[in-house]
Formats: C-alpha cells, structure tokens, sequence
C-alpha cells in the first residue's frame, strides 16, 4: 500500500531543534543512501561500522527530500533538502518509522519473545497456535519473516525500525491478525522495536552471551528487563510471561510493569508442566494452565522444549487462547528448522544440526542428544568470530564433558583467524584426545567417519545457516547439505 505523508507530520515533537526548510511530502524512508529516492527521507545513522552521515550527499543526489541527522556539521550538505537535527537518530528512527507506517502494531496483537536461547522455536510454536486459533499469522525472527504462508528472508533475527515497522505494515495489509516477533538485546539498545505495541511479552531465559556487547551480565539483564518496564509506555494492556524457574526470572517479575504469567517445571507457575517424560520419540506432559491440565505429546526432544512449549503456551493464553487450542497448535510442530534437525540419510547412525552456539544452548541439547542413544554423542563445533571470547572455553568445557567424541571446528571466524578461537575453546579442555580441523566440512567428514552404528553426530553451532562468514565474506555452506553430500559419498 502506498503510503504519503509530510516532513512536519512525521517529526512532530521528536528533537528539541527546529525543522529547516520546506515541508516536503514524504513517500518512503530509509537509513540507507542507496534506496533513497525522489520522496525519501534519508536518515543519517552514526553506525559501528559506517556513518550514514557521509552519505547525506548521495542520498540527496538520488532524490532524498528530507534530512533527519544526529552530528552537526553537515548543514552545508542540506541547502536542498528539508533538514531536522536529532539527539539520537536511532531513537527518531524508531519514531519516524512507526509513524510512517501508521502504528501497525496498534492493528494486530503482536507478542515479543526474548532471551537468551528458544526464541526461533517458540516463534515457531506460536506461529502453529495461531493457526489452529484459526487466525492469520505473521512472524519475524532468526528465520526471516512470515507473512501468512509467505516467507520473506531476513539476516538479522530483529530488522532495523524501518525493517521491523515495514514488515509490521505488511503483515495488516495482508490481513494478519496475531504476530510472534523475536525481540534481541542488541534490538532494544539500538530502538529497533521502540514505539511498537506489544499484546503480550516473554522472557525465556539469560545465559552467557553477547558479552562482547554488555560486558557484564547484568547489563544484559538490564537490556532484556526495559521490555517489561519502559515499553509498558506504548503497551498498556500487555501481559508478561517469565519463565520462574531461571535465574533471572523471579527478579524479572518482580521489576515488570505489567501483568505476568509465570511459567516453570521446577518453581509453582501459572502455566506449568506437570508428570514430564522424555524419550527419543519426543516429550510428553501434562500442560497446566489455571487449573486446568491436559496432556501434550511433542516430537520435540529436550527438556529445554518443554520450557519452549511452555512459553508459548502462556504467550498464547496472555492473548486469550484457550488450553485445547494450544495444545492442537504445539502438537502440531513436528521440527524446528536447524533445531536438532535430523540429516534425512539412509544410515546406520543418526546425524543431527543444531543452532546452539552458547554454554546452556549447547549443554541443553547435548543432554536432549544423550536421551537418544545408548550409544556414543560426536559433537562437532565451534564458536563465531569478532564475539564474545569469554564463552569459548566454557562451550569447549561442556563439549568434553558431555560429549564421548569432541571435534572442535570453525563456526563463522568472521575477522579473526580460526586457530585463535580453537585455541580459546581448547583452553577449557583437559581432555587429550579431542580432534581438531579448522575446515568446516572436513570436520564433519571426520564426524561422520567415526560414526558407527547407534551413535549420533550432533553438528552444533549454525543450524539453519546457509553460509559462513569468513575474512568480510559469506561462503555458501549448509551442514546439513554438506553432511548429507558426505554420507552419500560414503556410500557409493
């Protein structure tokens, strides 16, 4: 749908400068130069990397109207173009975008999920509610989005505000009624999501990672928290769903500004589960919401995807879901894209693709792989590039430990040179019989080789990826095309 505006409109009240120049209709934004058009607002983004700022010159010469800039400076750039001076050109970002896009979310019931691990699966979880809800379903996270039946790729688990209201914006055009959406850390702090209305929220968990962004852990914490307090502001009618048997979960709570719906195995919890067993044809328990308990069976293996069902079921119950309703859709998901995804092969032993990539995801489904085989686990992994190096050797520790076969591998080295993060990974290995081979695929030949029938390889660390970032480029790899490939060979 096409969407006009003016440059006053869309700025009202954002900065304590005043607007120059005219006040130009307004037909598309962006913080990206090269998208700018006759109509555009260009908004100059002072990133990690690049600074939109010294690209306010081409946005313009490409047509760009209007001008929402940060650093000053660069009013000589602006004689042509309408102009206003922010504090934070993230923080208007998010404004400018909801505004635009004519506050989508206030048109759909959109749930955020974060944490740590199990965002993509109960996304996925809830995405397979809503349908048996009979409801129009949209998605955004890890995997793209989804509007309806149709899959728009993505490479970032939270698009930017733009991105995020656009995809918003999209979802009503097609008549979406309810929306999961994955909510980062790194999306908060940066005002992806600022200004979006949210139905219902969840905190999974908090785990070690992304230190090399927070620093410390309650920094994170701190980050993951402002979902439940400052953006009750746009939300109030949203209902919270914590996980009460984590760590954080209980202060969480405590600090919310909304509603919660607590959910546990362990703690007394809202939505509870209750006489769980385990078994390598999944996971069956008694899902218990206010009273009411009815029996569930997953093929989802782990107990980790008990606490995933778990918070889809009181995401979906904080929006007015009843218990019949959420079991048909939970009873529905039968994989997890990348999620301890089978490598469909005719062989003896069974190969399996996981997106763990920090110390509890990694432990969480190494314990789910142990409840599959009597036999022996072979773990291949590694850690990514340019993150946090802390959790290398405590990811490297619970590989050994967990683990009969370690083979120790790149992930996505990005910047850095692959040794040096096996080096880091092997520092909190005591064992002495742990295979190391930098090359991806050569590392899952080796697993793979070693294989005897009964055990599972378990390739952890990229999951649904189709690439790998290496030295500023992405290399085309899948594990699971590249474990299938070996298998066959091994065959012919």
């Amino acid at each position: 749908m096409a969407r006009h505006t003016t440059f006053r409109a869309l700025t009202e009240g954002i900065s304590r400068y005043e607007p120059s120049g005219p006040d130009v209709p307004i037909t598309s934004i962006t913080a990206d130069s090269r998208q700018a058009r006759p109509g555009s607002v260009f908004i100059a983004i002072p990133g990690y990397q690049t600074d939109g700022h010294n690209y306010i010159a081409a946005a313009i010469a490409a047509g760009a109207v209007a001008v929402i800039y940060q650093s000053p400076g660069f009013e000589g750039l602006l004689a042509d173009a309408a102009s206003l001076r922010v504090d934070d050109a993230r923080l208007a970002t998010a404004i400018v975008a909801d505004r635009f896009f004519d506050h989508p979310s206030r048109k759909m019931a959109v749930i955020a999920i974060s944490g740590t691990n199990g965002k993509t699966t109960t996304v996925t979880m809830l995405d397979a509610i809503f349908r048996a809800a009979k409801f129009t379903p949209g998605t955004v996270g890890t995997l793209g989005a989804t509007v309806g039946d149709r899959h728009l790729p993505g490479d970032r688990t939270t698009p930017d505000a733009i991105g995020l209201q656009g995809a918003f914006a999209e979802m009503v055009d097609a008549g979406v009624t309810h929306a999961a959406v994955e909510i980062t850390s790194h999306a908060l702090d940066l005002h992806r999501a600022y200004g979006t209305r949210f139905a219902a929220a969840v905190f999974t968990n908090l785990s070690q990672d992304h230190l090399d962004w927070h620093h410390t852990m309650e920094a994170y914490f701190a980050s993951k928290a402002v979902l439940f307090t400052d953006y009750v502001r746009f939300s109030p009618e949203m209902r919270g769903a914590v996980n009460i048997d984590d760590p954080w979960g209980p202060r969480l709570a405590e600090l919310a500004e909304c509603e919660v719906i607590t959910y546990g195995i362990q703690a007394p919890a809202d939505v509870a589960a209750v006489d769980w067993r385990l078994s390598p044809l999944g996971t069956s328990f008694g899902l218990s919401i206010g009273g009411e308990t009815a029996p569930l069976h997953t093929p989802l293996a782990g107990r980790h995807n008990i606490y995933n069902c778990l918070a889809a079921a009181a995401a979906a119950r904080a929006v007015g879901i009843d218990l019949p309703t959420i079991i048909a859709g939970l009873e529905a998901v039968s994989r997890i894209d990348g999620r301890l995804e089978r490598v469909e092969r005719d062989a003896p032993f069974t190969v399996m693709v996981d997106y763990a990539h920090t110390p509890e995801a990694l432990q969480n489904v190494l314990t789910a792989v142990r409840d599959l085989t009597a036999n022996r686990v072979i773990c291949v992994f590694g850690c990514g590039g340019d993150r946090d190096k802390t959790k290398r050797p405590k990811m490297g520790a619970i590989a050994a430990e967990m683990s009969d076969v370690v083979v120790v591998t790149s992930d996505n080295p990005r910047s850095e040179a692959p040794e040096a993060i096996i080096a880091d990974i092997l520092g909190g290995i005591e064992r002495t019989d742990v295979i190391v081979e930098p090359d991806r695929r050569s590392a899952i030949a080796a697993a793979v080789e070693l294989a005897a029938p009964g055990d599972v390889v378990l390739l952890a660390g990229k999951g649904h990826e189709v690439y790998q970032e290496v030295a500023g480029r992405r290399i085309d790899f899948d594990d699971r095309v590249v474990a299938a490939e070996i298998i066959d060979a091994m065959g012919q």
